[in-house]
């Protein structure tokens, strides 16, 4: 092989690596600069075999080596569009991903935190406990911290209580007693911000003032446009909450044909591999509805987002799925109306949920 052969056996090498060398090159070129690089060689090697042989191929022989080039091509080509997807893929995740709406408080003014502040600090001192939502509620809870620590007013954070005491729309104060009255005065008169009074299930009236800040309103009216988008998170909903029910069902019949507690010793070894057994079927549940249903986890932070939580009974069914599936069916089918406030009040009822 002379020099300038050399020289052209690897300019051709190159070209044909140009899309994944320089994946900045306009796809067009890049995909030129390959092919020519793979004809290049494909000639090159057809004089290679004449030259070795001292005679000129025949076109079957011919045929053959141009379409195994043909071949290699497209198997070069589709190897690099490949390696293409991920990124397109991930720029599709991102915009799928991102939020259409989001409706999460901002938090208070420094002159409507010092004007609050100060209107308490004409009023009794008092402890207050407060419940939020960290992701959609957080900046607007910081705030009143500093409200309460101006003010010279205890404060308890608890966010887990919002668990329970979740669905819950704007600013909300319990019971209805004087330091609710007070705190609602000074919210009211200092913001545009309203405090409602609310009876909690499982307070007792001896519990301190509980002080909840809710989601943040949707707009009044909705606009087409949020319309739109929260019908098409709701049909997303009740299509997951279909399939789990149906995934549910069939874990069920399966269930039903394991071994009864009657196929075991009646003792106490009996007894144990029994319980072993329905230990590692609810564990293998859990791990398929994790495994078949990732999606979900994007569609409760889309529902977070919204103010509509998965309250602690759902939360925990993880090995009973069928009560899972419900609760995208029915909150997907408030969404579909554009009934938000419901969709929060009933999705994070836990009395409700404990019964399904």
């Amino acid at each position: 092989m002379t020099g300038a052969e050399a020289v052209g056996v690897g300019l051709g090498f190159l070209a044909i690596v140009a899309p994944e060398f320089w994946p900045k090159m306009p796809r067009a070129l890049s995909y030129t600069l390959a092919g020519i690089g793979l004809f290049w060689l494909t000639y090159s090697a057809i004089l290679g075999i004449e030259a070795l042989s001292h005679t000129k191929l025949q076109y079957g022989p011919l045929g053959i080596i141009i379409i195994g080039a043909a071949l290699i091509a497209c198997g070069l080509f589709w190897h690099i569009s490949r390696l293409e997807a991920p990124h397109a893929s991930a720029e599709t995740s991102k915009a799928i991903i991102e939020p259409k709406f989001s409706w999460v408080w901002e938090p208070l003014t420094e002159n409507e935190i010092e004007a609050i502040a100060a209107y308490l600090r004409n009023s009794s001192k008092a402890t207050v406990t407060m419940t939020f939502n960290a992701r959609a509620s957080g900046q607007m809870a910081a705030s009143f911290a500093r409200v309460f620590e101006r003010a010279g007013w205890g404060l308890q954070p608890m966010p887990q209580l919002h668990t329970i005491y979740g669905g819950l729309t704007g600013l909300s104060h319990s019971p209805n007693n004087d330091i609710g009255k007070s705190l609602k005065s000074a919210v009211e008169a200092r913001t545009n911000l309203r405090v409602n009074f609310v009876a909690l299930r499982h307070a007792s009236a001896s519990e301190s003032s509980m002080f909840i800040i809710g989601a943040k309103p949707p707009p009044t009216p909705l606009p087409p446009d949020i319309k739109k988008d929260l019908n098409e998170l709701g049909q997303k909903l009740k299509e997951t909450g279909s399939a789990i029910v149906a995934f549910a069902m069939d874990r069920q019949r399966e269930e039903a044909l394991l071994p009864s507690r009657e196929s075991y010793s009646p003792d106490t070894g009996g007894a144990r591999k029994s319980w072993e057994r329905s230990v590692a079927f609810s564990r293998e549940t859990e791990a398929l509805l994790a495994q078949r249903f990732q999606q979900s986890s994007f569609l409760l932070g889309q529902l977070e987002i919204i103010g509509v939580e998965m309250p602690f009974q759902v939360q925990t069914a993880q090995s009973r799925p069928a009560r899972i599936g419900k609760w995208f069916n029915l909150v997907g089918s408030y969404l579909e109306q554009g009934q938000v406030e419901e969709a929060r009040i009933k999705g994070s009822d836990n009395d409700f949920w404990f019964s399904q």
